[in-house]
């Protein structure tokens, strides 16, 4: 009886010890796999814009890039009975850079952003602006707490929250 319980008690330290860093590696994988579930974020967040299809379909390209590239490394991390809080750094396309000097561009270059009758054409900036990005080779790291909770014997990954969102996106600030 004494054996039996100390293999069911090895069983689970050895579980509790590698079961959270599995579900952090499953979890940014649906990103660099580009899961379904993944898609369908990206597209319910893009659905919020008033940008043009066109226009939304270069950013999903861009962003699609950005899942499938993603690098990360995985920290040390501290876990109690219900919780857990793995550290990673990840390691994407720096957009923001891009963005601001597309924005620096803007200003110093209005007039290649007008339509025909001389207004400002938003299409036009974004095309711009996402040719930039989608050709950026420069990249940035983060670091993102991955917070997880235990369900009966399974932990679960809880979402991002926006700033860790805008990290992965590569426009944090």
């Amino acid at each position: 009886m004494k054996k039996i319980m100390l293999l069911i008690l090895s069983l689970l330290l050895i579980g509790c010890s590698t079961i959270p860093t599995g579900e952090v590696n499953s979890y940014i994988n649906k990103y660099q796999s580009l899961d379904s579930d993944v898609i369908s974020e990206l597209d319910d967040f893009l659905d919020n814009t008033s940008l043009s299809i066109e226009i939304l379909s270069l950013y999903k390209e861009v962003y699609l890039r950005q899942y499938r590239d993603l690098e990360y490394e995985i920290m040390d991390y501290k876990c109690n009975n219900k919780k857990c809080i793995i550290p990673i750094e990840i390691e994407v396309y720096d957009y923001l850079s891009v963005q601001k000097e597309a924005l620096n561009y803007l200003a110093s270059h209005e007039s290649e952003f007008e339509d025909i009758n001389g207004n400002y054409d938003v299409n036009l900036y974004e095309k711009y602006k996402l040719s930039l990005m989608s050709n950026v080779k420069d990249r940035v790291k983060y670091k993102i707490n991955v917070n997880l909770k235990k369900e009966l014997l399974s932990w679960h990954v809880l979402p991002f929250d926006n700033n860790d969102l805008l990290k992965i996106h590569g426009i944090y600030e």
